[in-house]
């Protein structure tokens, strides 16, 4: 008799905690019934919530906007749950959401390169929404621990984390906080996060190209050497031209020859936006003024939005023009 009174006891309070948790899901103005079907299970409501709504919030001037104010809903859920602590959702959603989900590997066969096209997109755009996600976590629920464990997860060599995960991190980190706080916080000088920032971004993509090197290694390289290298095997690959250029515009690697050659690949695989802010770039380099490739590639890059803009303009065909217009003063 007890044991039965017991179970019945039980079964009232989670009778109890499920209705309290969907009339607070109702007077939150959420109303799906997904949510409402795992209203039992705190934590996997709390973790369904801030993958609805986490990439539709913008962080803008401090503030979180666009987006229902989940994390005092979850709060909420979680006090009347009793049974599951909100910090530790909040880290397993960040620990879910920072790595960067892998791209496919493009195939041969052409439906297969079409299938990994778009699968190659779908990734992105997924991506971008758990960065989102990881970004609203934190933001609602701020706290200044935040920063020490955004910047231990960029500096610890000995964690799995992937270079991409750590430049994602420092995303975060540059989103949430301004740098005077991030400075007062780690008494790390600024610029030492931005180079590491730098060291990150070539070291995963020259892992995309399959040519991975150590932190270490890639600091202590000679970046002519290594641009000689990525020319002799990447060559052709857009991905390659692009680090390529990128490596000698940030190490001012102003060899003429190369540049002639970069230009004319650029311009070939229609990187007109790439193009435009290298050829900028350039403009002040009196030793490549004079290469042969120069003048084809401004012509290309200037007549390129009118060629594609059609009547009328949209408005993003419009500021292309202008911004091409502009190159010309």
């Amino acid at each position: 008799m007890q044991l039965e009174a017991k179970k019945a006891q039980q079964k009232f309070i989670g009778m109890y905690k499920r209705v309290s948790i969907e009339g607070a899901l109702i007077e939150h103005g959420i109303t799906d019934e997904k949510f409402f079907m795992v209203s039992s299970d705190a934590a996997k409501l709390v973790m369904m919530l801030y993958e609805e709504y986490g990439d539709k919030a913008k962080f803008e001037t401090g503030k979180l906007v666009g987006a229902p104010e989940i994390y005092s809903l979850a709060k909420i859920i979680i006090n009347i749950s009793g049974d599951v602590e909100l910090q530790k959702i909040h880290m397993h959603l960040v620990n879910k959401w920072l790595p960067c989900i892998r791209l496919p590997s493009s195939q041969n066969d052409e439906d297969d390169m079409m299938d990994s096209t778009s699968n190659v997109e779908a990734v992105r755009k997924e991506n971008e929404r758990n960065l989102r996600r990881v970004i609203y976590v934190l933001a609602s629920s701020f706290d200044l621990n935040y920063i020490k464990m955004l910047v231990m997860a960029i500096y610890n060599q000995e964690s799995e984390l992937t270079n991409m995960c750590r430049i994602r991190a420092m995303q975060v980190l540059f989103t949430l906080v301004d740098i005077s706080v991030i400075k007062r916080e780690v008494q790390m000088d600024i610029e030492n996060i931005y180079e590491k920032l730098v060291s990150c971004i070539y070291l995963s993509e020259l892992e995309n190209l399959h040519s991975s090197q150590s932190e270490e290694a890639f600091i202590r390289s000679n970046k002519e050497t290594l641009v000689k290298g990525l020319w002799r095997n990447h060559s052709r690959e857009p991905l390659g031209i692009r680090l390529i250029s990128d490596i000698c515009l940030d190490y001012k690697i102003y060899d003429p020859s190369l540049w002639n050659s970069l230009l004319i690949k650029l311009l070939s695989f229609d990187m007109i936006s790439y193009l435009t802010h290298v050829l900028v770039l350039l403009s002040g380099v009196l030793e490549l003024r004079e290469i042969p490739s120069l003048t084809k590639t401004w012509k290309a890059v200037i007549i390129s939005p009118f060629n594609s803009a059609s009547s009328p303009l949209s408005s993003d065909e419009e500021k292309a023009c202008l911004q091409a217009s502009q190159l010309l003063t």
